[in-house]
């Protein structure tokens, strides 16, 4: 035989019968453990639901709209329910006592127990209607302990939330912060939510620097002397369970620090530690370290709710890098702008300030004086716009940025440029620029000897066809009279012919032999075999336009090497 009763009595949920007054009829004798009765409290049944939960109805909390479950089904209209069988129940969660009770409600007639009365037996309620009426409205009311799930689903809306406000930065904001006051922001956002809503007091988060494997510190607090400074990698050797987490991107729980392998001395008087990594999708960005006084202090429950935290602050702090990348960029476009922008007319400025040194380098020595320092200052403007611009470039959040193609030996490089192409000179100016190099450009040989004479340069590019300008007046006033041609490109060579590149490379070579000089042409014959005769006498090299950037950069440092 089946004894139901006996059944619903091993049931972990509290089963009971309630009347239109709430009043217990019956109870499968869980009711009293599921609501936590006080001890040498009256039984259950008999009394009032809401006085049993300690519960106002007035005054209370439920966490639904809908309110009370029992009132619900008792204010329906039961043909309503017999034809939707499906909609006859109801349910809502209250909370008491700082415990949540889930409580699902459903109408129970005489003849879902045969016929038979079910206030028998019950002590009946002052103001109770007769039974008849009442065994007509009761409810049969399952009553659940749902503290636990509740609390962690709070859990997890709060974490949310602060994951919402680790990265919230209103536009009105982020002109007026700089990345470091971005980056303070978030340590105090992290540090208070750590506390709070975690509830750890102790905490350290290091960032990975994916180029170099360290884990560099962005917050600590609680930590004992000299740990923010401790040297560690990503690494599962000699690094703790910190370099061990931001190795495998798997989250370490340390139950007693006497004993693990893994544990570095943290906080003062750490028994238990947790730590887990910040990840972004699949990038692990660092790692979330907090630690306790108490041996065994961190359950699964706060593995799980550390990794989600961990996955907030690594979405925040991804937000801030971009932030960073993004102002690094403009930083970088607008001292580029500004340097393609005044490239031109400061080159104007400094062949007129070379002619005029050229014409005028006898006729006083403050005026000689002069010349020079208008030609110094103007070449220190371009450095200085340089300078300014790594000024306004933040420094990053996590990982150095990339700042764009790296030519080490030729940052700082002077290079003459000459074109008679405007688009060329401004070309070079914009992709030398961006290499580091400083760049001179001039229209013609005259204009690049009289640079050259100006200013000495590591190297210089010049086009086979350059026009010769007044290079012969150039070398004459140089050597301080009439000269001849330095260079003959043969009598047998048409004017329009003539190699200007040439002539200037011959001239360049007498004024400064050690000057690396290389041709750019955009024709594969070479009717005058200017190439050819250069590269006898010294010719450093040959760009066929249109060359690519790195066959540009290659030829250059091999150049100032």
């Amino acid at each position: 035989m089946i004894d139901p009763a006996a059944i619903l009595a091993r049931l972990p949920q509290a089963v009971a019968i309630v009347d239109a007054d709430y009043v217990v009829v019956w109870e499968n004798g869980r009711l009293a453990d599921v609501i936590a009765l006080p001890e040498g409290e009256p039984a259950p049944l008999g009394r009032r639901l809401y006085e049993l939960c300690g519960w106002i109805p007035e005054e209370g909390d439920f966490l639904r709209s809908g309110g009370c479950p029992v009132q619900t089904i008792l204010n329906r209209d039961p043909c309503a329910e017999t034809r939707h069988a499906e909609g006859a129940a109801a349910e809502n969660v209250l909370e008491v006592r700082e415990r949540f009770l889930a409580l699902s409600a459903r109408r129970l007639t005489e003849a879902d127990m045969g016929g038979a009365s079910l206030t028998k037996g019950a002590p009946a309620a002052e103001g109770a209607p007769p039974a008849d009426e009442a065994s007509a409205r009761r409810v049969v009311l399952v009553v659940r302990d749902v503290t636990t799930e509740i609390r962690h689903s709070q859990k997890l809306d709060a974490i949310r939330r602060a994951g919402e406000e680790l990265g919230d930065l209103s536009p009105e904001e982020v002109p007026d912060m700089s990345a470091e006051d971005r980056i303070e922001l978030l340590r105090g956002k992290v540090l208070q939510f750590t506390r709070d809503l975690m509830e750890f007091d102790t905490v350290e988060i290091r960032l990975l620097d994916d180029f170099t494997g360290e884990l560099r510190p962005l917050l600590s607090s609680g930590m004992a002397e000299g740990v923010p400074e401790m040297a560690l990698r990503a690494d599962v050797e000699q690094n703790g369970a910190t370099g061990l987490v931001a190795s495998t991107g798997r989250p370490y729980l340390c139950p007693d620090t006497a004993c693990d392998p893994h544990y570095l001395p943290g906080a003062p008087g750490a028994r238990s530690a947790l730590t887990v990594p910040l990840v972004l999708g699949e990038q692990i960005l660092g790692t979330f370290n907090v630690e306790s006084c108490e041996p065994a202090a961190f359950t699964e429950d706060d593995v799980r709710f550390a990794e989600l935290f961990a996955r907030e602050i690594a979405a925040a702090l991804h937000t801030l890098e971009l932030l960073v990348a993004e102002k690094y960029s403009t930083a970088r476009e607008s001292t580029e702008r500004t340097l393609r922008e005044v490239a031109a007319p400061l080159d104007e400025i400094l062949r007129d300030a070379a002619w005029l040194m050229e014409r005028y380098i006898g006729h006083g020595r403050e005026m000689s004086d002069r010349l020079k320092r208008v030609l110094v200052r103007s070449r220190e403007i371009k450095t200085l716009i340089h300078r300014v611009g790594e000024e306004l470039r933040p420094e990053p959040t996590r990982t150095p940025l990339p700042a764009g193609p790296v030519h080490p030996a030729l940052k700082g490089a002077r290079v003459l440029v000459a074109d008679a192409d405007a688009h060329v000179r401004t070309a070079a100016h914009t992709l030398l620029g961006r290499a580091g190099c400083e760049v001179e450009t001039a229209h013609d040989a005259g204009e690049a000897l009289m640079m050259a004479r100006s200013f000495p340069y590591d190297a210089a590019l010049v086009d086979i066809r350059l026009p010769p300008g007044d290079l012969a007046g150039a070398v004459a006033h140089h050597e301080g009279g009439e000269t001849e041609e330095t260079c003959d490109p043969g009598a047998d060579l048409a004017d329009e012919m003539r190699a200007g590149g040439y002539e200037c490379f011959c001239a360049l070579r007498d004024f400064a032999p050690g000057l690396p000089v290389i041709f750019m042409t955009g024709f594969g014959y070479d009717p005058g075999h200017s190439i050819v005769r250069a590269r006898r006498e010294g010719l450093h090299g040959v760009l066929y336009k249109p060359f690519r950037p790195d066959q540009l950069m290659s030829e250059l440092e091999t150049a100032v090497a």
